[in-house]
This record gives structure tokens, sequence and C-alpha cells, in this order.
């Protein structure tokens, strides 16, 4: 009986205790996401301001696929006189 109390503390449940510990991991990064939303919401603070500023400095840095440029970045001058939905 001593031996197979070892056998499930030790070897037996092993898979069973990694799924659990995913799960838990999983769980512990939800709840952190819901304390920044908390913190986000109860302060007023917005991070998308800053995370799309970041977004526009990095895309002003990077360069054109090809070149030269293809035809369909050819742009008509003047304002649209309409628009319709197909």
């Amino acid at each position: 009986m001593g031996d197979r109390i070892g056998l499930y503390r030790y070897g037996g449940v092993v898979a069973k205790g990694r799924a659990i510990g995913r799960l838990e991991a999983a769980l512990g990064v939800v709840g952190i996401a819901a304390l920044v939303t908390t913190y986000a919401l109860i302060t007023g603070w917005n991070p998308l301001p800053s995370v799309q500023k970041g977004l526009d400095n990095w895309l002003a840095h990077t360069g054109s696929l090809s070149k030269p440029a293809g035809p369909w970045v050819k742009r008509v001058g003047g304002q649209p006189s309409t628009a319709a939905v197909a």
C-alpha cells in the first residue's frame, strides 16, 4: 500500500499535472490582463495612442517592397464625386 501512494504522488499523474499547470498559467495570464484592464478603466489610462504612435514611427522607417512601385500605387487627383456599394 505504501508503494501505491508513492506511485500516485510522484509518477502516476504527471500528464494530468502538466495539463493543470498549463491551465493555471493561462488563468494567470487572463488574471493579469483583467488587472491591467481594471486599472485602465478606473484611472482613465489609454495606452492605445502611444502604441499607435510607436507603430506609425516603425512604419515610417520601413521601405517599399519593390522598385519601381506597382501599378496599384498610382493615385488619381481630386475628390471623388460619388461612391457606390456593390
